[in-house]
């Protein structure tokens, strides 16, 4: 008998009733949260926030206390493994400093998906990450070096193309620009808008940096006292009346 197909038409993320708790600490308190089709999100919070936590929820990576997370309308919680795995072919992770593995080259980190995937030979896997490679923004000529030869932005967009190979439909991005000057940083913004185009990508972004990436978000969930305080678009957030986001936007969020 063949696996029923996964929903094509379901809300990329919803997140119901989150509770999650270490220990006797709350972090979050019946917490709720979706992301469209097509459509980025931007989770901001202070430390301890949980935003980082969230998106291992998301990930199917921990469980919450208590709650519902779906994605692509599955429960991920109770998923059956090889479902999981199908659904996990449907999202791309792009992790804080990148995550790339030190001894491969950049051509072959892209290629890690595809290995675990399986039924490609390597002529084709080596044809679709030379194409995320570009599409990217690197140059042929980066495919063969090592982590360790790479700027900060490179790396980034390295881990990009890794994330986009195997052409989700949702990304989740952690702290994406941290570490990079504002240079490199709008480079980034730019080159996801471009990405968007092109794949029609939903994301949602963790990040503590939401002005640099204001030309790329469409929303903002911000996270405080357990649950999220506000959600709409950046104008809309910026006037809501809550101790953390006269804070936030005072300070510029840097």
């Amino acid at each position: 008998m063949s696996m029923p197909e996964l929903a094509q038409t379901a809300l990329p993320v919803r997140m119901t009733g989150i509770w999650t708790t270490f220990g006797n600490k709350v972090i979050h308190r019946d917490l709720s949260l979706e992301v469209k089709p097509g459509e980025v999100v931007g989770l901001v919070g202070g430390s301890g926030s949980g935003k980082t936590t969230l998106l291992r929820h998301m990930m199917g990576l921990t469980e919450p206390a208590r709650g519902t997370v779906e994605v692509f309308g599955e429960h991920i919680q109770s998923a059956h493994f090889l479902r999981q795995r199908r659904l996990r072919e449907r999202w791309g992770v792009l992790f804080q400093f990148g995550a790339l593995y030190s001894a491969l080259s950049v051509l072959e980190n892209i290629m890690v998906p595809l290995h675990e995937r399986g039924n490609l030979s390597r002529a084709e896997m080596m044809d679709i990450a030379y194409l995320k490679l570009a599409q990217s923004g690197l140059r042929p000529s980066d495919a063969d070096k090592l982590p360790s030869e790479l700027s900060g932005g490179m790396i980034k967009r390295a881990a990009l193309a890794r994330a986009i190979v195997l052409d989700p439909e949702l990304l989740f991005l952690d702290e994406p620009t941290s570490g990079l000057d504002p240079v490199a940083a709008g480079e980034f913004v730019e080159l996801m808008l471009s990405l968007r185009h092109l794949l029609g990508l939903a994301a949602i972004v963790v990040t503590h940096e939401i002005f640099r990436l204001e030309p790329m978000i469409d929303r903002v969930a911000v996270l405080a006292d357990q649950h999220v305080v506000a959600n709409g678009t950046l104008d809309e957030v910026r006037k809501v009346d809550h101790p953390f986001i006269h804070q936030y936007f005072m300070t510029g969020a840097s």
